[in-house]
Parts: structure tokens; C-alpha cells; sequence
């Protein structure tokens, strides 16, 4: 809620949670999907150009004696 041209929260101690747990997921990029915290990864996916998931495919080949 803004008053007087400043934000004012309800709980400000939510607010400073949500914001801590946030900034902690970003500075943590980049980072396998695998190991993201998946609610922040769900909130973040939804905000354009912040973050982007880049998906790798590895194959390998072996050759035999026969062939």
C-alpha cells in the first residue's frame, strides 16, 4: 500500500522474508533446474528476461570391434 508516496506494509516482516528468499534464488543463478528451488522458479519463469532455462541434451557413442 503506498501512503504519502512511501510503501507501507502489512507484515514488513513477510515482506523482508519474501524479498531476502528472492534475492537469494537469483544470486544463485545460473544453476541446474534440478537443484532451483521450484517456487521461485515457477515466479521467475513468469517475469520476461530475467531468467531463462536453457535445456542440454548429451549423447554419447561407442564403437565396437564390429562395427
Amino acid at each position: 500500500q503506498l501512503q504519502e508516496g512511501h510503501f507501507q506494509a502489512e507484515d514488513p516482516t513477510s515482506v523482508r522474508a519474501a524479498i531476502t528468499k528472492r534475492s537469494a534464488f537469483i544470486e544463485a543463478l545460473p544453476c541446474l533446474v534440478s537443484d532451483a528451488n521450484p517456487e521461485m522458479l515457477e515466479h521467475f519463469k513468469t517475469r520476461r528476461g530475467l531468467i531463462e532455462v536453457v535445456e542440454q541434451t548429451t549423447r554419447s557413442w561407442s564403437i565396437t570391434e564390429s562395427g
